[in-house]
């Protein structure tokens, strides 16, 4: 036992401490980062912390998952560590978190994942320190993956648009309420004479019209206005037609924004829908013509066959005789005439033979010379060495004749210079658009060109119509230009006028030409008029001709029967076809047509001599009736010489029968 010294000894005493708050604490911090680490697991984002070297020490589940690897995984390791894949700057460099910045970073990068694709992210990029990490980098990665592609699919898109436009042909323009341009392609950017950024701001109307408002009629101003479409036409002063379209554009909300200004050069256009216009005019009245031509025809034919009939009976010295040669020689005006509206028509079936129209071209100007006044000066530049054409001599010399006396009458009363050139030249493939009904060749050019008064555009629009005429009353009949246009048309050549008024004009005709020998005109000599007694079935649903025509054939000693009945002439001719030695029908028929008669005449009888007679048709020629075994078609009025003399060489030749 110790012994007692007075002191009081000390007592031993077992400290027990406290933690109770430091375990809550601790377990609060664990819940914290239980509840951080579950937020940043279940961010769609990717987050992570990289410290001054690059190297990771915290990546949420998204970052993981992009990289295809677990976060354990990730923790102290740098991007390359981990992948060769990984973020990248726009530029091209790997991400590298401990960049140094001072404050906030706002970019896009880019994650190539490991098959190749490309992901987009916004990266916002934070400096953080920990105690011991200092000169941390937080990023907060948000994947803008279909944004971009959407944006980039809206670039290509607008980028092929804009390629669009600049293709086009047409000024394309777009403007601002003000009128201001928004955006124009490169067509109108050529016809501005200007570059895109020149052109950007302005209004359109000082650009192109160097006004300081909008026109009045403006298609765009009425698409503002209205929300509507709207169209105009309109002609510079330089000539050109411009077809102009504004439409209206509206935002998602139906409200116009803008509008879209479409102008386009229809100059061209016009021009050939004018020319189709004429054509079909010009087919329209050739129908009709064609049709007034066949009945016109068939009264000239009675005319014609009576007065020459009547002059045969009648004394020559009596006035009776002259009276009814005058008669006649009225005939042979109105055959004229009506040969003119087929020609107009282009429904002759005139025979065209090789011609050297420069021989005929300067017969007509000395014709001329003697008949213009003094005061017309003529001007001639014909070349030696010129093919010849496919044409007819007397419609050259008509249209040669026309065109020179209308340019006479063009420089009346003051006199002028009248000009003819006869040229030959290559047509070519680039030159279609100032004549685009001809095919590139060889072409004899006849310009014929005054100094006279010269013609509007009003005028020069309906020169080539029927009946169209600038004279006065009983001066022309308007016949004669629309004649010379239907014979060039005839010939495959074409026409055109170029006119100034107060300076002259000028028409140009373009024959083709043709490498042929030309046949000179073998003088005939006439021969009397032959007569037969054989036996003629005649076919005609005019009366009046059926009795020229008989009483014509009677003299000359025929055998007529008539037949103003096509089924009931062809009924006889089955019930006697060996009674009838010849034919001679007319075409256009009711109930029955004058080639279709005869075809079935010649399936009973193939060795018939016949004849068929038309006042105009379209559908009979003589290339048309041979495959059928008719052996003569003749053109109504019929002269008395020709059918007398088709009928004895009809009869009187052999048929060779297969």
């Amino acid at each position: 036992m110790t012994p007692f010294t007075g002191e009081i000894p000390h007592k031993v005493v077992i400290a027990h401490e406290n933690i109770t708050d430091r375990k809550i604490a601790e377990n609060r911090y664990k819940d914290s980062e239980q509840r951080l680490r579950l937020v940043l697991d279940i961010s769609p984002n990717c987050i992570f912390i990289e410290d001054s070297d690059g190297r990771f020490i915290l990546v949420n589940q998204a970052v993981a998952d992009l990289y295809g690897t677990t976060i354990p995984a990730m923790i102290g390791k740098t991007q390359k560590e981990i992948s060769p894949f990984g973020f990248y700057a726009s530029g091209g460099a790997h991400g590298n978190a401990a960049s140094g910045s001072d404050g906030d970073e706002k970019k896009e990068i880019s994650f190539t994942t490991a098959d190749g694709n490309i992901r987009w992210f916004k990266n916002v990029q934070v400096p953080i320190s920990f105690p011991n990490f200092p000169n941390c980098l937080l990023s907060f990665c948000i994947d803008i993956t279909d944004q971009r592609l959407a944006q980039e699919a809206l670039r290509n898109s607008e980028l092929r648009l804009k390629t669009i436009l600049d293709a086009q042909t047409s000024m394309i323009v777009l403007v601002d309420p003000r009128m201001r341009v928004l955006w124009p392609n490169r067509e109108a950017c050529r016809v501005a004479g200007m570059s895109r950024q020149e052109i950007i701001g302005r209004p359109c109307h000082a650009l192109w019209k160097d006004q300081k408002a909008a026109c009045d009629d403006c298609p765009v101003v009425d698409a503002f206005q209205n929300g509507k479409k709207y169209s105009i036409h309109k002609k510079t002063p330089d000539g050109r037609v411009w077809r102009i379209h504004g439409f209206p554009v509206r935002d998602d909300a139906g409200a116009i924004v803008s509008a879209v200004e479409v102008s386009e050069d229809i100059t061209q256009r016009v021009a050939l829908e004018d020319q189709l216009r004429q054509a079909q005019k010009m087919e329209s009245l050739g129908t009709l013509a064609g049709g007034i031509a066949h009945d016109f025809n068939n009264i000239l034919s009675a005319i014609m066959g009576y007065t020459e009939l009547a002059m045969e009976g009648v004394d020559p010295s009596a006035k009776a005789h002259g009276y009814i040669k005058e008669v006649h020689r009225a005939g042979v005006r109105a055959t004229d005439l009506a040969r003119q509206i087929l020609t107009f028509s282009r429904r002759t079936n005139t025979d065209l033979l090789p011609l050297n129209i420069g021989i005929i071209v300067k017969e007509v100007l000395k014709l001329l010379r003697s008949t213009l006044p003094s005061s017309i000066t003529i001007k001639q530049q014909i070349d030696k060495k010129l093919d010849p054409i496919l044409a007819d001599p007397t419609q050259i010399h008509q249209i040669v004749m026309n065109l020179c006396t209308n340019a006479s009458h063009a420089m009346e009363p003051y006199g002028g210079i009248l000009e003819v050139k006869l040229t030959q030249s290559d047509f070519t493939e680039g030159m279609v658009s100032t004549m685009p009904n001809l095919a590139p060749g060889s072409y004899l050019r006849l310009d014929i060109s005054d100094t006279g008064c010269g013609m509007p555009p009003e005028i020069m629009a309906s020169i080539f119509d029927p009946y169209f005429t600038t004279k006065d009353l009983g001066e022309g009949t308007g016949l004669g230009l629309s004649v010379v246009h239907g014979i060039v048309k005839d010939y495959g050549g074409d026409i055109s006028v170029r006119s100034t008024v107060g300076e002259g004009s000028t028409f140009s005709i373009l024959f083709p030409a043709v490498k042929a020998q030309i046949n000179k005109n073998k003088s005939t000599v006439e021969e009397a008029l032959p007569n037969g007694s054989e036996r003629i079935l005649m076919i005609d649903d005019e009366p009046v001709i059926l009795k020229v025509i008989g009483d014509l054939l009677s003299k000359y000693g025929y055998q007529v029967t008539a037949e103003n009945d096509s089924l009931l002439a062809l009924e006889h001719f089955k019930e006697r076809p060996d009674n009838f030695d010849l034919v001679l029908s007319d075409v256009t028929m009711p109930k029955i047509t004058g080639d279709r008669l005869a075809k079935e005449m010649l399936a009973i009888r193939p060795d018939l001599p016949i004849i068929l007679c038309t006042g105009y048709t379209r559908l009979v020629t003589e290339q048309t009736i041979e495959p059928i075994g008719v052996r003569a078609l003749l053109h109504k009025p019929v002269v008395k010489s020709k059918l007398l003399m088709a009928i004895r060489r009809l009869l009187d030749e052999p048929v060779a029968v297969y």
